[in-house]
């Protein structure tokens, strides 16, 4: 048996899976709801019936280092072309960050007209609270929509989903977490 775990150890490495370990256990602590919260969140959604006149958006964005790289790309070229067409007033937050100054010199360099849009950064969920109210707001990674959860000063909440993200990680607690936030409605 000391021959065959010798060989599992060599093989398999465990950094790997003391990693994805950390990892996972690091993402269950910060990204958990409550019941309550979720109720909540739905009774914001079914308060507002109806076709909206969406005049400004709340995007939830994850710290990004390259505007450029596929899905942040999709989601400002999005967001830009939304603003042009109808004249919509965007609010990037960047979650899980400190100071939004670096991510607001990204985003306007990539898209000069998406200058002058609110950018601003929530270090924490409980922070979503200080954000100022929009029509309409749009989770755009597995780990934003957990901010938009608490983010109840909205009048509609989007799912901007351009992957299968389950898959990005082994079957277990961190895809399972992403499976939630697909039912957060």
């Amino acid at each position: 048996m000391p021959a065959i775990r010798r060989t599992l150890h060599r093989r398999l490495r465990p950094t790997t899976w003391t990693q994805y370990g950390g990892l996972a256990a690091w993402q269950v602590a910060i990204y958990d709801f409550s019941a309550a919260q979720l109720q909540a969140s739905h009774e914001t959604q079914r308060s507002h019936p109806g076709q909206l006149d969406v005049r400004s958006i709340t995007w939830f964005l994850p710290p990004f280092k390259n505007p450029f790289f596929g899905g942040m790309m999709t989601v400002l070229r999005f967001a830009d072309q939304y603003k042009r067409s109808e004249n919509v007033a965007n609010h990037f937050v960047i979650t899980g960050a400190d100071d939004p100054s670096p991510y607001r010199a990204m985003i306007e360099q990539a898209f000069p007209g998406l200058t002058g849009d609110v950018v601003s950064a929530v270090p924490s969920m409980q922070d979503v609270e200080k954000l100022s109210p929009t029509d309409v707001c749009i989770a755009t990674y597995w780990t934003t929509a957990y901010y938009q959860l608490l983010f109840n000063q909205t009048r509609r909440k989007f799912y901007f989903a351009q992957d299968y993200e389950p898959r990005f990680y082994p079957a277990g607690t961190a895809s399972a977490q992403i499976l939630t936030t697909y039912r957060f409605g």
